[in-house]
């Protein structure tokens, strides 16, 4: 009722034309159908509450679904399958000229940010990366050690962000379930992929400053400054 007041469609009903190549089964036939032969197509209107009136005897019988709908009082608009499926197609490609440019900034937001807390870390830990170089590890050695702590912690990152998607989408799904219909789980690898795969190549990237300042610092000031401290 508020989206009719709001478009202006008081009184007017909304429905699905649906062409069948055979006769449905347990489908009453409407008081409005045209009498079928005996190959002839079974068309069905079916609405929300009730059939729409049929055209006047007068009027020559429409040559398709469109214009026959279109010629019914209380149609407002048709709109045919692969219109829709071209109009949205076309509303996708303007929603993405917005949306892309966003996602890469924020990418890019994402990548400083990931630079400049890693390399926080990672400096706070200077005096046991200065330990093991003093102990003979050289800087390969040491940049392994980074890398795989920062990529445990990414799986584990990405491994509870999956758990926390399926548990979000299901207290989403709830409402809906109990307003129109159970909406099932879709998870698609290659989707997951495309989320997982940039993230782990920016924490690496974001990892070789931190890195280089590891491999680059002066043990004898690091390790005298924590004798003295």
């Amino acid at each position: 009722g508020l989206a009719q007041r709001i478009f202006g469609l008081e009184g007017k009903l909304s429905g699905a034309y649906v062409k069948f190549g055979t006769v449905p089964v347990n489908v009453a036939k409407p008081a409005s159908a045209a009498p079928r032969g005996s190959n002839a197509e079974a068309i069905e209107t079916m609405d929300v509450e009730e059939a729409a009136a049929p055209a006047p005897a007068a009027l020559p019988k429409p040559k398709d679904p469109k214009t026959a709908l279109l010629s019914e009082e209380m149609v407002t608009g048709v709109e045919v399958r692969t219109e829709y499926a071209a109009a949205t197609l076309a509303y996708l490609a303007s929603f993405n000229v917005i949306v892309v440019p966003f996602i890469g900034l924020s990418g890019i937001l994402a990548f400083f940010f990931l630079v400049s807390v890693l390399g926080f870390l990672l400096l706070e830990r200077e005096m046991e990366y200065a330990t093991l170089r003093s102990l003979g590890y050289g800087g390969g050695e040491i940049a392994r050690i980074v890398l795989t702590e920062v990529g445990l912690l990414a799986v584990a990152g990405l491994v509870l962000s999956l758990g926390a998607w399926v548990l979000t989408a299901h207290v989403l799904r709830m409402p809906m379930a109990s307003t129109w219909f159970e909406v099932p789980l879709d998870f698609r690898a290659h989707d997951f992929m495309y989320a997982s795969v940039p993230t782990l190549l920016f924490l690496v990237l974001a990892a070789l400053p931190g890195i280089r300042a590891l491999v680059s610092m002066d043990l004898s000031t690091v390790l005298r400054g924590r004798a003295i401290g």
